[in-house]
């Protein structure tokens, strides 16, 4: 028979991998975000004889497929909302999330999905922001398939 002390062992280390969840979805998520709107996703380099060259970059929520990268900036955002809330939030709001997992659990792979399909539908002319923002998703959409929110007895 397992004794108190073990069970609230237990529930100290369900609580620390919640909130380590919580905090890799927040700060990934937020890096993610900031890659999206000023990281370079396309760079196109054109020259023109006689009048010389010049560059063009393009973010990730602007063309081509600037709604695919609107998707991701808002599917990122409710997960950072959801993660944050779970941990911050005070008890009887964390009562209302107890079941933020399922948002967070479809909503990382809807994250991965949007990220992928805007890479592969335009692959020429890839910039850094690009790759950037793929790692950082990964990470936020494995963070969120971890997800559990708070529950209000911590």
């Amino acid at each position: 028979m397992p004794s108190d002390e073990s069970a609230r062992r237990r529930s100290s280390i369900a609580a620390d991998g919640r909130r380590r969840s919580s905090l890799a979805i927040v700060v990934g998520g937020g890096a993610l975000l900031a890659s999206l709107f000023t990281l370079p996703w396309h760079h196109y380099a054109i020259s023109v004889t006689g009048a010389g060259s010049f560059a063009l970059d393009r973010s990730g929520v602007q063309s081509p497929d600037e709604n695919l990268g609107i998707a991701a900036v808002l599917v990122t955002g409710v997960l950072v909302a959801l993660s944050a809330l779970s941990v911050l939030a005070p008890p009887h709001v964390r009562e209302r999330l107890r079941r933020a997992d399922v948002v967070a659990w479809f909503g990382g792979p809807l994250l991965l999905a949007l990220l992928g399909l805007k890479v592969l539908k335009n692959t020429n002319y890839l910039g850094i922001g690009a790759w950037v923002s793929v790692v950082l998703g990964v990470a936020v959409a494995a963070s969120a398939l971890r997800f559990r929110p708070a529950s209000t007895a911590e």
